[in-house]
């Protein structure tokens, strides 16, 4: 997301307040967005925007998530404990994709499990629904995801540090000012 030609952070921070598109020399990527975002536009290229990379993207990840999730009761644990660390990564990780995307595309189809065969009629579900249901996981998450896991795994802090945006994002600020002082 953060490194190479045209890193598809780009496209975020030219689609809010923070840049906008300085290309002079060539069509830019967000020279006219009205153009760019169209559906049959080009939606993950170096030359136009990378929004379809970012929809794929989440999208994978969530699958990715409801694949543990989905199977968790076939799976073989010491304890309950560890199934619950296991099942509680699983939900920060399918939470932090779609707590992205809800602020990337507003409503967004919510998928809860993993489909074995094609589906077609993917609807919408509301944005405050779906955060609602994210900050219930996310309490799941942080309270049994462990803080003293190997690097680049989900950690309590950072199950924490998500569960709190969403908070704030539901406008619970003392919920989320109570996980912050537990965090720090």
């Amino acid at each position: 997301e953060y490194f190479g030609d045209a890193a598809p952070v780009l496209t975020e921070i030219m689609q809010s307040e923070v840049a906008v598109e300085g290309t002079t020399d060539k069509a830019g990527p967000q020279m006219n967005m009205d153009i760019a975002l169209l559906p049959d536009a080009n939606l993950n290229s170096n030359n136009t925007t990378k929004v379809g990379w970012y929809w794929k993207e989440g999208y994978n990840g969530i699958k990715y998530a409801n694949t543990v999730i989905s199977g968790i009761d076939n799976a073989e644990f010491k304890n309950e404990t560890e199934k619950n660390e296991v099942l509680g990564a699983a939900y920060f990780h399918r939470a932090y994709r779609y707590f992205k995307l809800t602020h990337q595309f507003g409503d967004v189809p919510f998928l809860d499990k993993l489909y074995s065969e094609p589906k077609l009629d993917f609807y919408t579900h509301d944005r405050w629904s779906i955060l609602e249901r994210l900050k219930k996981e996310l309490e799941f998450a942080y309270q049994w995801v462990p803080d003293n896991v190997d690097r680049g795994r989900a950690s309590k802090s950072a199950c924490g540090v998500l569960l709190m945006k969403v908070c704030m994002a539901l406008t619970d600020f003392d919920r989320a000012l109570q996980i912050g002082k537990e965090i720090v």
